[in-house]
Parts: structure tokens; sequence; C-alpha cells
């Protein structure tokens, strides 16, 4: 019994950390964020949006990124993107 239930909660644990860990592209673009590189922050959102289309958070960070860099267009469209995907942003 004692053996059955530590790997039903291994199994939770291990189900609940893989399904909770973002694409790399864009934890790579949060890192470059987070460092203020917004170029190669730009290019990784980009490829994380183009890649997971599914994905709110994608276009919601390719907004921010956008917005420090004073392209407010672009900003704006991210985050139509963003809600039309998912209301989790907003």
């Amino acid at each position: 019994m004692r053996k059955s239930f530590s790997f039903i909660l291994f199994g939770l644990l291990l189900f609940i950390i893989l399904t909770s860990c973002r694409p790399p592209e864009l934890e790579g673009a949060y890192v470059d964020y987070n460092a203020k590189r917004m170029d190669n922050a730009l290019e990784l959102a980009k490829q994380a949006t183009e890649k997971y289309p599914d994905n709110p958070e994608a276009p919601y960070l390719l907004g921010q990124i956008y917005g420090e860099k004073g392209m407010f267009k672009e900003m704006m469209e991210s985050f139509d993107k963003s809600l039309n995907i998912s209301t989790q942003y907003e």
C-alpha cells in the first residue's frame, strides 16, 4: 500500500513539474528580457510565438519587449494576439 502511494505521489509530482515548464525559446526570452538584452529577447519571443501559437504567454512577452523598445503598434498587436488565445494575461 505504501509503495503504491509513493509511486502515485511521484507520478503526480513529475506530471506537475513537466507540465509547468516553459518552452526553451520562451524561457530564453525571459532571461534576455530580465538582463535587458532586448534584441535577443525579441528574436526568441518571436520564435516562441511562431513555434507555440496556442501559448498566450509568448505574444504577451513579445508585447512587453516591443513596449520596452518603443514599438507601440507592435506591442498592441501582440497583446491583442495574446488575449485572442486566452484572457490569462488581461
